[in-house]
C-alpha cells in the first residue's frame, strides 16, 4: 500500500462543502484482498481501535463498520475509517470520508474531512502503517501512535479567541477554517468571505497592520498568494521577489508614461497638465 499523493482541498469541492484532505493510494498486491479473506485481520484492528465500533458506516447503526468488516471491505475503506478515527482520538470530532476507485486498476481515492491540515497529513501515514500492520500480522503501538498525534494536535489547537470564534461559526452553519498559525480565520466563502484575526475583521485597516507586523505570518500570505513560483518563505524569497515585481512594474510603469505609440507607429511624448495654482 502507498500513498502517491495528498491534495488539500480546503473550500468547497467534489466531495463536500468543506475542507477534506484527498489521498491517492495504490494498493499494490492488496487490491484484491478483502477483510474477510485475510486472517486475524478484523480482530488485530478492532484490538487496536476499539472506539471503531462507533462508526456507523453505510449500514447506518453503531457497530456498522464492524459488520462491514465480517462480510469484507476491501483496504482503501478501511484506511478512511482509520485515518477519520486517529483524528478523533487525538481530540479533532471529524466523521466524513469516502473511497472511491480510479480508473486505475488498485489505486483508490480517499477522501476525509480535517479540522486542522498539519494533524490530518500526519493521521494519515500512522493509518497506514496500522493497516498494514493488521494484514502482515506485526507489532503496532496504537497507544503511543495516538499519544503522539494527541501531542501534535495540542500543539496546534487555536488560540482561545479563535477557537470561540470557530464554534460560533460552526453553531451558525457559517464555513470557516484557519488560514495560518496565530489564529487567523477565513469565514464564509467567495463573495461574503471575511477574514477575522482576534477581534479584527477585514473590514477595517487594523486587520492589515496586524499582519504586516508579524513577519512569519505576512510571508506565509505571500506565499499563498503565489505558490505556484516555489518561492521559500525561509529565506526570503517572497520577499526578494515582490520587490523585484513591483521594481519592474514601476520602471515598466514610468516608460508607459513618458511614451505614447500613436496608429502610424511613431512614438511621442507625453504631455503632463500643469497643477494649477490656487
Amino acid at each position: 500500500m502507498d500513498i502517491r499523493k495528498v491534495l488539500a482541498l480546503r473550500g468547497p469541492n467534489v466531495w463536500a462543502d468543506f475542507p477534506v484532505l484527498e489521498a491517492w493510494v495504490d494498493l499494490g498486491p492488496l487490491a484484491d484482498s478483502a477483510s474477510d479473506e485475510m486472517p486475524g485481520f478484523s480482530e488485530r484492528l478492532t484490538g487496536w481501535l476499539p472506539s471503531l465500533v462507533e462508526h456507523r458506516c453505510s449500514i447506518g447503526t453503531r457497530g456498522g463498520f464492524f459488520e462491514r468488516l465480517r462480510r469484507g471491505t476491501y483496504l482503501a475503506h478501511v484506511l478512511e475509517h482509520v485515518v477519520l478515527e486517529l483524528q478523533c482520538l487525538a481530540g479533532i470530532e471529524v466523521t466524513y470520508g469516502r473511497a472511491r476507485e480510479t480508473s486505475e486498476a488498485g489505486v483508490y481515492r480517499v477522501a476525509f474531512e480535517y479540522e486542522c491540515e498539519d494533524l490530518g497529513r500526519a493521521a494519515l501515514p500512522v493509518a497506514r502503517e496500522l493497516c498494514l500492520a493488521a494484514v502482515e500480522g506485526g507489532p503496532f503501538d496504537a497507544a503511543c501512535e495516538v499519544a503522539k498525534l494527541r501531542e501534535l494536535a495540542e500543539r496546534l489547537r487555536p488560540a482561545p479567541l479563535a477557537a470561540a470564534v470557530t464554534r460560533a461559526a460552526r453553531r451558525r452553519g457559517i464555513p470557516v477554517r484557519p488560514l495560518a498559525e496565530g489564529g487567523l480565520l477565513l469565514l464564509g466563502q467567495g463573495a461574503r468571505q471575511r477574514r477575522i484575526l482576534g477581534a479584527r475583521t477585514d473590514r477595517t485597516g487594523a486587520l492589515a497592520e496586524s499582519i504586516s507586523g508579524d513577519a512569519a505570518l505576512t510571508r506565509s500570505r505571500f506565499c499563498c498568494a503565489r505558490r505556484g513560483e516555489s518561492l521559500s518563505p525561509a529565506s526570503g524569497g517572497v520577499t526578494r521577489a515582490i520587490a523585484g515585481a513591483s521594481s519592474g512594474q514601476t520602471a515598466a510603469y514610468g516608460a508607459s508614461a513618458g511614451a505614447a505609440t500613436t496608429s502610424s507607429g511613431r512614438t511621442r511624448s507625453r504631455r503632463w497638465p500643469t497643477q494649477r495654482q490656487p
